[in-house]
């Protein structure tokens, strides 16, 4: 079973460590529970150049790197290799962060983990790599039997694409989001043990 898994706020607690920039780049303060909006602009508050400015140190390598895993997702991960399973990290990053995004899943003990690059929001950011970045419907030819992300822009292209049957992830900015009836959970314990459910019917 290939299981087309979400990075930033799937895999990893991308939006609290960004909020955390926000006392150190502009001197003010959102709470983690208060990012509304996908959107970080909205969310933070942010003009256009402070948020392109965010955006560039959050792509920086030593902060890719030292963002914080979600709770049993790693382990999960490694869980489902165990299993014969095939996870796939599909990001929204830039390729050029493939070495840096790479790195973190090394240290997480997910080297053995393919990381496909996909243009899910039209950003034009980081330096131009040789790392392959994918379009949605490209992704087809992966055959994924299931999909996990966060972001409803992402979401909506999977719904849109028919791509594979879409899980939600339970986050602040994603509360009233919803299409054609995807399942949505609040962890990695809950979200293991729909894919465990998927997996025996």
């Amino acid at each position: 079973m290939k299981i087309y898994v979400d990075f930033d706020d799937v895999l990893s607690e991308t939006a609290l460590a960004l909020s955390e920039l926000l006392p150190e780049l502009f001197g003010k303060r959102v709470a983690y529970e208060d990012i509304h909006a996908f959107n970080l602009r909205d969310s933070f508050h942010l003009t256009e150049p402070e948020y392109r400015r965010l955006m560039v140190k959050g792509h920086e390598s030593d902060f890719l790197e030292s963002i914080a895993p979600t709770p049993n997702g790693c382990e999960t991960l490694r869980a489902w290799l165990d299993k014969g399973w095939e996870p796939v990290v599909v990001t929204g990053r830039p390729a050029s962060s493939h070495e840096a995004s790479r790195a973190w899943l090394a240290r997480y003990g997910l080297s053995d983990i393919p990381l496909v690059h996909v243009d899910k929001y039209n950003r034009n950011l980081g330096t131009p790599s040789s790392v392959p970045t994918y379009s949605f419907p490209q992704l087809h030819d992966m055959k994924f039997a299931l999909a996990i992300d966060d972001a409803p822009p992402a979401l909506t292209l999977l719904n849109d694409s028919k791509l594979c049957p879409a899980i939600i992830f339970n986050r602040p900015w994603n509360k009233t989001y919803s299409h054609d009836g995807a399942q949505r959970v609040a962890d990695w314990k809950a979200l293991n043990a729909v894919v465990e459910n998927r997996a025996d019917t």
